[in-house]
Order: C-alpha cells, then sequence, then structure tokens
C-alpha cells in the first residue's frame, strides 16, 4: 500500500503498535520495541490504513488500536504519535423496534439497529466471516428474547465507513408472561443492559471506563385488544 500510495505522490508512514493490551509499555521516556501491528498513516491528511484487515473501512484501526502511543517512522527517525480515540458519541448503538403482542403473551418483533465504531466491530467480523446459518446461530445463542423463531435477519455493512445496519424480524414465544386476565411485558429483553459490576463496599481504587459508549432503545408495543 505505501508503494501504490508513493506511485502517486501520496507520502505515507508506517506505525509500528502494540495492539490490544501492550499500549501500556509505550512511553514518553522510553520506546522499547514491543510491537505486534504495523499499518499506515497519512500525515498530510491525518488518515489510517489498517491494510491487515480485508473488512474494516478505510480511516478506521478499530478499538484496538486506538487512544494509545505508537512509533511512526519517517525520514528523519521515529517519533511517537497518538492514535485516534473513539469517543462515547462515535461508539454508538440504536435499537428501533416495533413489538406486536398477541393475546397469550407471544410478541411479533421487528427491530432496525443501527450501530457504529467500536460497537459495530463484532457483528461487522461476523459479517465477514460466518455464513448465513452461522450468524443467525449467534443471535440465537446471544438475543435476550425467549424462543425465538427467526422469519428474516440482515447484517448490512458499510464498506466506505465503520458501520453496521441489522434489521430482523422474529416470533418471540411467551415474550409477555400471561397472569389472569394480565399480560406482564418485559420493558427490554431485545437489548438487556446485563453487565452490572458487582457491589464493592470498600472500594480502594478508583473506577476506570476504557471505553464509553453510547446506547439507545426504542420500542413501540402494540398490545392485542
Amino acid at each position: 500500500m505505501k508503494a501504490m500510495l508513493t506511485a502517486v505522490n501520496i507520502k505515507s508512514y508506517p506505525v509500528y503498535i502494540g495492539a490490544g493490551r501492550y499500549d501500556g509499555l509505550i512511553n514518553d521516556d522510553f520506546v522499547y520495541p514491543y510491537f505486534n501491528h504495523v499499518f499506515l498513516n497519512i500525515p498530510s491528511e491525518d488518515y489510517w490504513l489498517e491494510c491487515t484487515s480485508s473488512y474494516n473501512p478505510p480511516n478506521y484501526i478499530g478499538q484496538g488500536n486506538a487512544n494509545r502511543y505508537a512509533l511512526r517512522v519517517t525520514e528523519e527517525g521515529g517519533e511517537l504519535i497518538k492514535t485516534p480515540e473513539y469517543s462515547p458519541e462515535q461508539s454508538y448503538e440504536h435499537n428501533k423496534a416495533n413489538i406486536k403482542l398477541s393475546k397469550n403473551g407471544d410478541a411479533s418483533i421487528e427491530n432496525n439497529c443501527r450501530l457504529r465504531g467500536p460497537r459495530q466491530e463484532r457483528l461487522r467480523y461476523f459479517s465477514f466471516t460466518k455464513t448465513e446459518e452461522e450468524l443467525r446461530n449467534d443471535f440465537l445463542k446471544n438475543c435476550g428474547l425467549p424462543t425465538v423463531r427467526i422469519n428474516t435477519y440482515n447484517v448490512k455493512p458499510l464498506l466506505e465507513k465503520p458501520e453496521v445496519n441489522l434489521e430482523y424480524d422474529v416470533l418471540s414465544k411467551k415474550y409477555a408472561t400471561k397472569g389472569g386476565k394480565r399480560l406482564f411485558v418485559p420493558l427490554n429483553s431485545i437489548n438487556p443492559f446485563a453487565s452490572v459490576p458487582a457491589k464493592t463496599e470498600n472500594r480502594t481504587k478508583p473506577i476506570v471506563v476504557e471505553q464509553g459508549y453510547t446506547m439507545i432503545d426504542e420500542h413501540t408495543i402494540i398490545f392485542p385488544e
């Protein structure tokens, strides 16, 4: 890629980085060459190319490379630079669902989900590496809905930017629980927020949020007569 850019008079530099959990090994005082990855940086546009990946869009290096020091190699030698940071607004998920309940508590659910930035990485990777059957099985395994039958399921990654659109139509048996003349309806079984840390009585260390994100769930529930 560097040779191709050079051929059209675009200057680029290789950037060496410790991807994943290696970011703490690089600091301002002394750079030990503990690198496991490399990508290209175009300084004139502050543009990043993750050439190893065959599915990431251009100018997106992934959460595992974000917000850390890396070593850019130029004609004058090496220099430390900071990779882009993905803000909570850039790491985004929006579920917009229509839930139609029947009298026995079953539900017909249509959901339109938009994911951006780090929130879309897992689904984008799966869309390029798994079969349609494997994608459906992964959804059935990880969704919070009870007894699901899939009618349609479509994953559409955008090629030019880090976004994925997920659309599905499913039937969920016993989505609501029937009790006498009442239906007890869960507020959010589509995207339940379950990863709450255990309570710590005597905390001695600060809480660190390594990657913030924005999540919006918008549900329309249609009740039976």
